[in-house]
């Protein structure tokens, strides 16, 4: 009976610690529109200052999620710089016969200057508990004319 009473201890103690400051990650979700349309199978990405991105796909209204993690949803507090992207790059597959086949990817559908790091002026603050962010994006017009008086 001994024997048994280091390893329930040990359990117990494991179940404790686990329990233990795993307070969950801020969670984020949102809409992505374009010219007041949602924006299906868009990538969502927010990067930090340092460290890894926490990424998100868009369903066909537009709604996304992030995930930091593979297994599990939420990203750290923080300051971020947002990208959203439409392209996809061709692939290599197989079609119903096995036989090799390139799998077109999908065009760029969102403005320049919201797909990269460098030219994004998307930013957001995560803070505790849920955040939402709607991002209502706008193709790029030509610059109105001005008038020659």
């Amino acid at each position: 009976m001994n024997s048994r009473l280091p390893t329930v201890i040990a359990l117990l103690l494991g179940l404790c610690l686990t329990g233990c400051g795993s307070e969950d990650m801020p969670q984020v979700c949102g809409t992505v529109t374009l010219d007041g349309n949602p924006v299906a199978d868009a990538s969502v990405s927010f990067f930090p200052g340092k460290g890894r991105a926490a990424t998100g796909k868009t369903d066909d209204e537009g709604y996304f999620t992030l995930a930091y993690l593979t297994n599990k949803s939420g990203i750290p507090e923080g300051d971020y710089k947002v990208t959203i992207s439409t392209y996809t790059p061709s692939q290599m597959g197989r079609n119903e016969e096995y036989e090799a086949e390139v799998i077109p990817g999908t065009p760029e559908s969102i403005p320049q200057k919201y797909t990269s790091r460098k030219t994004t002026e998307l930013t957001k603050t995560v803070k505790k508990g849920d955040n939402e962010f709607n991002f209502a994006l706008e193709s790029e017009l030509a610059e109105p004319v001005g008038n020659n008086e």
